[in-house]
């Protein structure tokens, strides 16, 4: 039931970024299927110049909290996640609650 479960991780995912974009002025994009997810960071959601400085801050804010994820696109300013499948929904959203918290205090030095 790989399938299942990748779709049912898209949704608690989904479930849990929704406001995200809202919250977060640096995201320029959420996009995904399944357990296969990224965020892209802007610092102006009109131009879409890349954050890649900040999406490095981030990466290291989450590094700090115990929570290892990358960046990708060709300009780094991508957070890619991909979701073992045999993560609990515990674990999920332990995960995304520490990446909502990198953002946030990254949130504040950046601007739109």
């Amino acid at each position: 039931n790989l399938s299942e479960q990748s779709e049912r991780i898209g949704r608690l995912f989904e479930s849990v970024t929704r406001e995200w974009p809202h919250l977060f002025p640096l995201i320029g994009d959420i996009r995904g299927v399944g357990a296969m997810r990224a965020i892209e960071l802007v610092r102006n959601r009109v131009t879409k110049e890349p954050a890649e400085a900040e999406t490095r801050e981030i990466l290291a804010a989450c590094h700090r909290r115990g929570l290892v994820i990358i960046s990708a696109g060709t300009f780094g300013n991508v957070i890619r996640l991909l979701v073992p499948l045999v993560a609990t929904d515990a674990q999920i959203e332990e995960g995304l609650v520490v990446l909502e918290q990198a953002l946030a205090e990254v949130h504040g030095s950046a601007t739109t």
